[in-house]
């Protein structure tokens, strides 16, 4: 009787072992640099070509170049120049004629949406302690819609101003949910990642239920094709900036460069 309990006993841990093996290698033990190569080193040489700039222009309005890194790295690992061409292209003949409703693609090294662009524009001036951020939603004064979508299209071609939104995101979020940042555990670094990036990929207009709901859905790399997705955006946000960002000061080029 003892030993057929003890066997059963065994059984049992046995099976809550490799459960346990299974779930940690599925969660902590992904090594996003293997499964996403050549992309991820690519991605890395990226992030080292504009390094000195991100890390300028983001001290310069406030933010911080680590999360800030760390929120769009996914985005410059599936980034591809010839896909970006494509889509602008699109936004320059269907976004600025009609609008984000007919045309509404992600461009640039950080993926970003006209409409993303549009919605930061609305939000950034209901907060009056952003001020200095009130600029982004500035037009000159009688222009037209169509217009006015065209220079928001060359703006989100450039890479000062995907920074300048970047920044302006992540102040926004803290503006938006800084009163229950205890209850979000945002002290707490993964945490803090783990709320920007999922915002970020998914949208910072959702309230903290619906963004949490996103944080367990596998959306990467193909976005709402769930049918094709195996990743979390934001574990991938996080493993850049445990492995690299937290680690090393200088992020070594790949032999090729």
């Amino acid at each position: 009787m003892i030993n057929t309990i003890l066997c059963w006993y065994l059984s049992i841990y046995k099976v809550f072992a490799i459960f346990l093996f299974i779930v940690n290698t599925h969660v902590f033990g992904q090594d996003f640099e293997k499964i996403f190569n050549p992309d991820f080193q690519t991605a890395i040489d990226i992030i080292n070509d504009i390094k000195p700039k991100m890390e300028n222009q983001i001290k310069n309005l406030g933010g911080d170049y680590k999360v800030c890194a760390a929120i769009v790295f996914p985005e410059i690992i599936r980034y591809s120049l010839l896909k970006d061409q494509m889509e602008t292209a699109a936004l320059k003949v269907f976004y600025t004629k009609l609008g984000n409703r007919y045309a509404n693609f992600s461009i640039g090294l950080f993926q970003m949406k006209p409409s993303f662009v549009e919605r930061l524009e609305k939000e950034i001036i209901s907060f009056l302690e952003l001020s200095e951020f009130h600029f982004i939603s500035e037009y000159p004064f009688n222009i037209s819609k169509e217009n006015e979508r065209n220079l928001r299209l060359k703006r989100l071609s450039d890479l000062d101003w995907q920074i300048t939104y970047l920044v302006c995101f992540t102040r926004l979020i803290d503006n938006i949910h800084k009163n229950n940042y205890s209850e979000l555990g945002v002290q707490n670094i993964k945490n803090r990642i783990s709320l920007f990036a999922t915002s970020y990929n998914t949208g910072f207009w959702y309230d903290t239920d619906k963004i949490f709901e996103y944080k367990t859905i596998n959306l990467f790399p193909t976005g709402n094709n769930i049918a094709n997705n195996q990743f979390n955006y934001h574990d991938i946000s996080y493993y850049f900036y445990e492995n690299y960002l937290n680690k090393i000061d200088f992020i070594p080029p790949s032999p090729a460069k």
